[in-house]
């Protein structure tokens, strides 16, 4: 479909590729096009309901796409500069998604005013333990490398089990926790 899509645009009339892409629009490739476009023409609104839509369409059965769409959603708001949607889709992502988390950790410390950081860490911190989902818990040593609190993560690293842990985080806390490492 995206070929053909590609085809259509490349040798049809424009208003043919679009319906098209409009009829296809269950295609991932061509959702993708389809926010793209908006955005390269400033239609966000269309954007924003493209992605949520896909969203909606795969949140059930193709959870990783869900990522894909909040991506988007992300984008836009740091393109019209929306503060707070950029906080919640990168929090979603930072707390939900499978991808590289220290991006969205630097992107909401970017966006969120200094005086309010540090409960806003508090509340992440609190809601990952509470959570009881054993993936969110692997943030932890993250936060605690990225905020430079050592005295956590010495805690998180005698929590756990593992001589694997020891290894990865020995080189945070060699400096000042080396007879607790050993």
């Amino acid at each position: 479909e995206k070929i053909k899509y590609l085809i259509f645009r490349d040798i049809k009339k424009e208003e043919e590729a679009a319906q098209f892409l409009k009829e296809h629009i269950s295609n991932p490739d061509l959702r993708d096009i389809a926010i793209e476009i908006a955005i390269g023409k400033n239609d966000f609104k269309e954007a924003i309901r493209l992605a949520y839509e896909g969203i909606e369409c795969d949140k059930k059965d193709k959870p990783g796409l869900v990522d894909n769409w909040y991506e988007w959603l992300l984008k836009i708001a740091q393109r019209t500069v929306d503060t707070e949607r950029i906080i919640e889709y990168a929090r979603y992502l930072f707390l939900e998604s499978n991808r590289t988390k220290d991006k969205y950790y630097r992107i909401l410390s970017q966006n969120i005013a200094l005086e309010k950081w540090h409960p806003f860490v508090e509340e992440l911190i609190h809601e990952i333990k509470t959570a009881n989902r054993w993936y969110q818990l692997e943030l932890l040593p993250d936060i605690y490398i990225g905020e430079a609190w050592w005295d956590r993560l010495l805690e998180y690293v005698k929590s756990s089990n593992s001589l694997r842990t020891i290894e990865v985080y020995s080189k945070y806390l060699k400096n000042e926790y080396s007879d607790e490492l050993i």
